[in-house]
């Protein structure tokens, strides 16, 4: 799916990762006060974090289209679940969430592989909002209702929604970009 010009800046990135890495071991095997120890071990730590990113999308970029959407839609998935673990839910709101998780966010993302543009735009902010507040409103639990409701649809919006538009580049159909779909997906992800 990259064409060389891709290559060129994964090489750079392996190359600025490769120079953060001797750097982060250097800064380990000097530095003995225990604050700053602390500080080298996250730098040394979010290194190889970053290491495992680029892999794991080179391997999805490597396998395809299918790849890529599955690897974005399980970021996707991990980043609901976190922002999710940070606001308050209650007892009436699980089964919304369990919608959010497994029916909405999936389908989010098969509707990007199958090509459905028309409704992979209009699925999360119309369907999934009516959907999931219709869901909320059943549950019978209306105790700040509208506050947990908007909770849920913004961390769906923009955990799942927006960053599902990551792997759409590789949707593209321009004479402009024909071929070249998955540089612009690397070019956004390393602007970003």
């Amino acid at each position: 799916m990259l064409d060389h010009r891709a290559w060129f800046v994964v090489g750079g990135i392996g190359t600025l990762l490769t120079i953060a890495t001797v750097v982060a071991i250097l800064l380990r095997k000097t530095v003995t006060d225990e604050s700053k120890r602390r500080t080298i071990e996250n730098l040394y730590d979010r290194t190889l974090s970053w290491w495992a990113m680029v892999a794991m999308l080179i391997v999805a970029l490597s396998l395809g289209q299918w790849a890529v959407v599955v690897l974005f839609g399980l970021v996707s998935f991990r980043a609901l679940r976190e922002m999710v673990t940070l606001t308050h839910t209650r007892r009436g709101d699980h089964r919304t969430l369990f919608y959010a998780f497994f029916i909405v966010t999936p389908l989010q993302y098969v509707l990007i592989a199958t090509h459905w543009y028309g409704m992979f735009v209009v699925m999360i902010p119309v369907w999934g909002f009516l959907w999931l507040a219709i869901r909320s409103a059943i549950s019978g639990d209306i105790k700040r209702y509208q506050e947990r409701a908007s909770r849920v649809f913004w961390a769906l919006m923009i955990c799942v929604y927006c960053l599902s538009h990551a792997p759409a580049l590789l949707l593209l159909d321009s004479p402009i970009v024909e071929g070249h779909q998955a540089n612009l997906l690397v070019f956004m992800l390393v602007v970003v």
